[in-house]
């Protein structure tokens, strides 16, 4: 006479399988459809390395200008101070710029 223990098991292990294999095609499914929704391109990424980009140039510049004038105003030697550390905030906002850019991206 079979175990009553076994029957169940045997049927837990069966609804187990078939779940199994209903979510893993849902899953593929929901991944398929994202990828076609998306178009295949992050845009909201891009637009955030590109804001990322232009503040990190901005910053660079707006940091070595305001150096400049604060070193100019405290040492009496006017646009001396101002031009240098402008250019060097520009190329500090440039290299930063360029090294953010040189970064591997995470999509796979």
């Amino acid at each position: 006479m079979p175990d009553p223990q076994d029957q169940s098991d045997a049927a837990m292990r069966a609804r187990l399988e078939r779940l199994s294999s209903e979510l893993d095609a849902r899953k593929a499914s929901d991944r398929s459809a994202a990828a076609r929704q998306s178009g295949g391109g992050d845009t909201g990424g891009a637009m955030a390395k590109g804001f990322k980009a232009a503040s990190e140039l901005v910053g660079g510049i707006v940091v070595g200008g305001l150096i400049g004038v604060g070193l100019d105003y405290w040492l009496g030697t006017k646009p001396g101070f101002s031009i240098a550390f402008f250019l060097l905030g520009a190329g500090a906002g440039l290299w930063n710029v360029i090294r953010d850019a040189m970064k591997p991206t995470g999509g796979a």
